[in-house]
């Protein structure tokens, strides 16, 4: 079995791993000089940080990689929550990632009931608080277009109304509407539980991807880096995979990159592709303690600020955050970084912070979703996997994936 698999990200990666280890000819093609993608540390004169707020959970797969990267990766104890500012109060979690209201629980149950695919009308059924809970969403941009699902990407998929715990739970076991709109921390449901573990790679992720490559080719895959891959579509109906004008024959192809090109190529239509104008922003700490990686949510309407990530990378204490671009000068940002830091009593600002704008593409419409499931519907024909570009979430995407891998050796 031959496999062609596009995208030198994680999913391309550990896919490629899996696939190999299956007994497929395995070349991977990444389009840049390296592998990683978007989650390569950024270089800020000697110093590296990570490029957004990036960890791994515990899971087969990365258990499986440190069985053969022993000194890869380090494990912490997952501390995580978030800062919501949307609703008159600010409310500070050590236990949530996504919005807390401090009240009893607020549910329009006519209008979840009969919701349509409109990210914009999940979102409504908060009652009085949804308007500044829009307001908010409406900064990620093209809101009225967005698919409901897009609720996972922006992290505001369920609510805590902390205000009456008891009844919330009570109501969440009542009523399936409620329970899927609503959350509670573990730390109420499963006080006696423990934290989950998480991942970091001990040198960062640049590094951490070249023991990935060295794995990878050690596995028998054939990485093949500045390899952009152009999909024609065969007199046979299969899509051939053509990389700097050589043909690259396969039986089955996985395409782990963006998705516009292919569905275009095979007569599925054009992506809608909405998107986001983000930062990454980077800063040192003090280094008055060692400090575990924490992550943080934030849900403000007076900041740009979306999340942050504080951590220690060669022996230093440092900081990366996110947030919505050309909304806030450096010197407001700075102003906001600091105030959210010693909001969760981290260790202050040490230096300036470094920004790196980019372009965010991780929602979707309606007519998205239906192409891409047009696409996974025929894929076979096509010659190809389904693909996972409407799932969020690097393990769900590569759990998919993993199984429609597994099926070509059944």
């Amino acid at each position: 079995m031959k496999l062609n698999i596009v995208g030198g990200g994680f999913t391309g990666c550990v896919l490629a791993l899996k696939a190999a280890q299956l007994g497929a000819e395995v070349t991977l093609f990444e389009a840049s000089n390296e592998l990683g993608g978007i989650v390569r540390d950024l270089q800020v004169g000697e110093e590296r940080f990570y490029n957004g707020c990036h960890y791994l959970n515990d899971n087969e797969w990365v258990q499986a990689i440190r069985t053969q990267l022993p000194t890869a990766l380090i494990d912490f104890v997952h501390e995580y929550g978030s800062i919501t500012e949307l609703f008159g109060s600010q409310e500070v979690a050590f236990d949530f990632a996504q919005p807390v209201i401090n009240d009893t629980t607020k549910i329009d149950l006519v209008a979840a009931q009969t919701l349509g695919d409109r990210l914009v009308d999940r979102l409504s059924v908060y009652g009085k608080y949804s308007k500044a809970l829009i307001t908010w969403a409406e900064r990620h941009g093209f809101l009225e277009q967005l698919h409901k699902d897009c609720a996972q990407s922006m992290q505001v998929p369920r609510i805590f109304f902390k205000a009456s715990v008891a009844e919330l739970i009570k109501l969440k076991a009542e009523n399936l509407v409620i329970d899927q709109l609503t959350g509670i921390p573990r730390s109420i449901l499963n006080p006696h539980q423990d934290k989950a573990t998480g991942f970091l790679p001990a040198r960062g992720f640049s590094s951490f991807f070249s023991d990935i490559q060295r794995l990878l080719e050690s596995s028998g895959v054939d990485v093949r880096l500045s390899s952009p891959i152009k999909p024609v579509l065969s007199e046979t109906g299969k899509i051939e995979s053509y990389s700097r004008g050589q043909h690259f024959q396969s039986d089955r192809t996985i395409w782990c990159a963006n998705p516009t090109a292919l569905l275009m190529k095979a007569g599925i239509g054009r992506l809608d592709s909405p998107y986001t104008d983000m930062y990454c922003a980077t800063a040192l700490l003090d280094n008055v303690e060692d400090i575990l990686p924490i992550y943080h949510q934030v849900f403000s309407n007076q900041s740009s600020i979306v999340r942050l990530f504080v951590y220690r990378l060669a022996g230093k204490n440092k900081v990366t955050i996110e947030g919505f671009a050309n909304q806030q000068s450096e010197s407001e940002l700075s102003v906001d970084l600091a105030r959210y830091l010693e909001i969760l009593k981290l260790p202050s600002l040490k230096s300036s912070i470094e920004i790196f704008k980019h372009r965010r593409y991780a929602n979707f419409t309606p007519h998205d979703k239906s192409l891409i499931e047009q696409f996974n519907k025929n894929s076979s024909i096509l010659g190809m996997l389904p693909g996972a570009w409407h799932i969020y979430g690097r393990d769900q995407k590569i759990n998919f994936m993993e199984g429609h891998i597994k099926g070509m050796f059944q």
